[in-house]
């Protein structure tokens, strides 16, 4: 077993007044040797600290999240198309339901969570008003196949395509935005 004496100083000013006197020196012994946990089962360090920028493994989750909310715009593109708006919303709900899951793995990038949070904005605020139109629909479909295709999207780029949202007519910015910034403003 390596060990080695690790001299601390109690007070430095005390050594200034006497350098021979060992009295005002810690020691301690460094060694190789693991002291127990304080309980049997102790806590994983990765239960922790989630190694979640280094861990590609959810990026198959991601895909296939994404490759089901593209079905789900498609599927509700036809509808409206043929005139079931029920069934649409239906649609549009369902993908809905899949951003939350989409934003936890925000950690892939900036641009990737930008888009996802920028497309969860602009559902839930058109719900708000009305379905979304087809053409709508078509521009949030092309933010998924985007995203599917470059999951590790630049942040420039993302924000050019958020901007096809705004085009559209869609509200990306959160729904309490603006009264929040009229709490800040004194209005």
């Amino acid at each position: 077993m390596n060990t080695a004496k690790v001299y601390y100083l109690k007070d430095y000013s005390e050594v200034a007044k006497s350098s021979s006197d060992e009295s005002n020196i810690y020691t301690a012994e460094v060694t190789n040797k693991r002291e127990r946990p304080s309980s049997i089962e102790g806590i994983a360090t990765s239960s922790l600290y989630g190694n979640v920028y280094n861990d590609v493994s959810f990026i198959p989750r991601v895909l296939a999240l994404l490759g089901e909310g593209k079905e789900l715009l498609i599927s509700s593109s036809k509808y409206l198309s043929q005139g079931d708006e029920v069934s649409s919303d239906n649609d549009i709900q369902h993908f809905l339901a899949l951003l939350p899951e989409l934003f936890c793995c925000r950690s892939i990038g900036d641009g990737f969570a930008s888009i996802i949070t920028s497309i969860y904005n602009s559902v839930i605020n058109q719900s708000e008003i009305g379905l979304l139109s087809g053409n709508q629909i078509a521009k949030v479909l092309l933010l998924i196949e985007k995203i599917q295709n470059e999951p590790f999207l630049e942040l420039d780029e993302a924000i050019d395509l958020i901007l096809l949202l705004d085009d559209a007519g869609l509200n990306v910015e959160p729904k309490h935005l603006n009264r929040i910034t009229e709490i800040l403003c004194g209005k």
